[in-house]
């Protein structure tokens, strides 16, 4: 399962964009702050009708094996701390964006 979209189409010196889909409590802050990840946010899209967000992000390109596995990690703390829905809600924000490989991480 995919928890983010990455923006191939937006270019930065050096920078990758993506929207990310973490909890209202910002579990994904603090993933990539132990992991030590410099990521920028940007705005964050919120419904009452979800317990999520999405969240738009850049980080340097060099950091993007390290933001791929916490995005992992997310994934798995998702999991861990009972957000049985955080799947589905991932599913359909990628699908609204139309992301053609909702299934794998691929940056």
């Amino acid at each position: 399962m995919k928890n983010y979209y990455p923006y191939k189409k937006l270019f930065g010196l050096g920078y990758m964009y993506f929207d990310v889909m973490i909890d209202d409590h910002f579990l994904g802050d603090s993933i990539f702050y132990k992991n030590k990840i410099p990521v920028k946010f940007g705005e964050t899209m919120t419904s009452n009708d979800y317990k999520y967000c999405v969240v738009f992000c850049s980080v340097k390109k060099k950091y993007k094996d390290q933001i791929e596995a916490a995005f992992d990690e997310l994934k798995h703390k998702m999991d861990l701390l009972g957000y049985l829905d955080y799947e589905d809600f991932c599913h359909e924000m990628l699908t609204v964006v139309g992301a053609k490989d909702v299934s794998t991480n691929d940056v």
